[in-house]
């Protein structure tokens, strides 16, 4: 009856050395570099709230930091950073957020690792693909405080997510339409290299919409730049008056 007992959960010596080496490797990093173990440990149970909620706790007691998520200095996963007075801290990741996809996060973090941080609201929808974000994963964003750097109004960038959608697939819009018509022949030196001029004063804040109470909207978002106005024309519709305005 023992021996039965001791199969349904039993250890050879082998398997129990392995346990031992790992139980000790363990002990040893949490030991002499907790900041770094408990972010590993942190990124591997980001999908449990209720693990995460217990190494929170666990940080709390240890006096490690944890920073708030932040759309120019998190990674996808948790990372060590630093804190105001330099004190190693583990950053929330961008991934662990609610209704925030990994695979989205990725792009994000790509994008930025690529062309620089994120200068405002418009800049990140601006550069982001529109098929990877949507309004729940902004919504979840921006009430985390991803968004807190770009603008620490949450209520008024919740108010504005339609807008930074629709500028988002403009944005989107606009970058296809001049990869065809550059493929094409279409888009002559001088006439490209006004409408950069332009895109580049309209993120500079150069040129702005102001609606009381909201976002800054640029003013290709409200309306379109020139080339987005010759796209539209040539749909028809909305973009025909656009065009002739």
């Amino acid at each position: 009856e023992l021996v039965a007992k001791f199969a349904g959960y039993g250890f050879n010596k082998s398997h129990a050395a392995a346990y031992a080496m790992v139980a000790y490797q363990t002990a040893y990093l949490k030991a002499n570099h907790p900041v770094e173990f408990f972010a590993a440990s942190m990124t591997l149970d980001k999908g449990n709230t209720e693990k995460l909620s217990g190494f929170r706790q666990e940080l709390d007691r240890q006096g490690i930091p944890l920073l708030p998520p932040d759309i120019n200095r998190s990674g996808v996963d948790f990372t060590v950073d630093h804190d105001a007075d330099g004190t190693d801290a583990i950053r929330y990741a961008l991934s662990a957020i609610r209704n925030v996809g990994e695979k989205a996060m990725e792009l994000v973090v790509a994008e930025r690792a690529a062309n620089g941080p994120f200068k405002d609201l418009f800049d990140f929808a601006g550069r982001v693909d529109p098929r990877s974000i949507n309004k729940r994963m902004l919504e979840g964003l921006t009430r985390a405080g991803a968004f807190d750097g770009l603008n620490p109004n949450r209520a008024q960038v919740l108010e504005g997510i339609e807008v930074l959608l629709r500028y988002a697939n403009r944005s989107a819009d606009e970058r296809a339409f001049h990869q065809a018509a550059h493929r094409r022949g279409r888009v002559q030196g001088p006439a490209r290299q006004r409408g950069d001029h332009q895109r580049q004063g309209d993120r500079r804040g150069g040129r702005q919409l102001h609606v009381p109470g909201r976002l800054r909207v640029p003013r290709r978002a409200a309306h379109g730049g020139p080339h987005q106005a010759r796209l539209l024309r040539r749909r028809g519709g909305r973009g025909a008056r656009v065009a002739r305005r």
